[in-house]
């Protein structure tokens, strides 16, 4: 559900029209508040065959608001599970294209957050401000980024390469490369205590990781590469491990059918 107290549209635009159809558009900008929150999208070159189904429409988009509340409108319509929050006041700019009746491509975005703060179980990043930047396409059929980046004070992010194909009839299609750099202590949050442990254990350490997903047949096999500097776990004020440096490589398969991932 989408729910706004208080909506307000502007919409300005210059072109050619046939009876109550548009067929060109000059120039057009549309403008979108509520509640603090702003968003303005404008037409960067004329659109001569607007009454083309397949029409494409070159945008530059301003934004600005709290990370919380556009978390909230897209949810619905992208899919992001109700267990992933997000606060942060944010401001972003792109360039891109809407490929008529329903792909979007992005060929440029850059989004500051200040702060930055996103939570899931068991993974959280808590930076005081934080830069994102994203090339890709959308289509309901198919997702592609090309890159995505996450830079901060303390944790660093690129997504290469990826694509997702959602299964219909058929195993869904995932790969992509992973690259992260960050304070372990930082990006994952203790889950619940094990059986019979008054408290959870904490993981403290720098940790540079690679992963790789491709697709194999039915399945996505996935490859783990990540060293781990100063690692300590602790649990309550009793450290159980101390390493300098620990390097981890593993392997797997995923079964997006069972949802499974089975470790080597």
């Amino acid at each position: 559900n989408w729910t706004e107290r208080q909506l307000v549209v502007g919409v300005r635009a210059l072109g050619r029209a046939s009876g109550l159809n548009i067929v060109a558009l000059e120039e057009a900008t549309l403008g979108l508040e509520s509640a603090g929150d702003q968003l303005t999208a404008r037409l960067t070159a004329p659109v001569t065959d607007f009454a083309n189904p397949q029409a494409v429409l070159p945008l530059a988009v301003e934004g600005r608001g709290q990370l919380t509340t556009w978390l909230a409108r897209l949810r619905p319509f992208i899919g992001i599970p109700p267990l992933v929050s997000a606060e942060g006041q944010v401001e972003l700019t792109a360039v891109g294209e809407i490929h008529l009746p329903e792909e979007i491509t992005i060929a440029q975005s850059k989004l500051n957050a200040q702060p930055f703060r996103v939570a899931m179980p068991g993974f959280a990043i808590d930076e005081p401000s934080a830069e994102l930047t994203l090339v890709g396409r959308y289509h309901p059929l198919r997702t592609d980024i090309a890159e995505a980046t996450l830079n901060s004070v303390g944790t660093q992010a690129a997504l290469r390469n990826f694509a997702y194909v959602p299964g219909t009839g058929q195993t869904p299609e995932l790969h992509g490369e992973l690259g992260l750099r960050g304070d372990l202590a930082k990006l994952f949050v203790p889950s619940a205590p094990l059986a019979g442990a008054a408290q959870p254990m904490r993981f403290g350490g720098l940790i540079e990781a690679t992963s790789k997903l491709e697709r194999t047949g039915a399945v996505t096999a996935v490859a783990l590469d990540a060293i781990v500097k100063n690692l300590t776990v602790q649990q309550g004020a009793a450290q159980l491990w101390n390493e300098p440096q620990v390097r981890l490589v593993g392997s797997g398969v995923y079964e997006p059918r069972r949802d499974a991932l089975a470790i080597d």
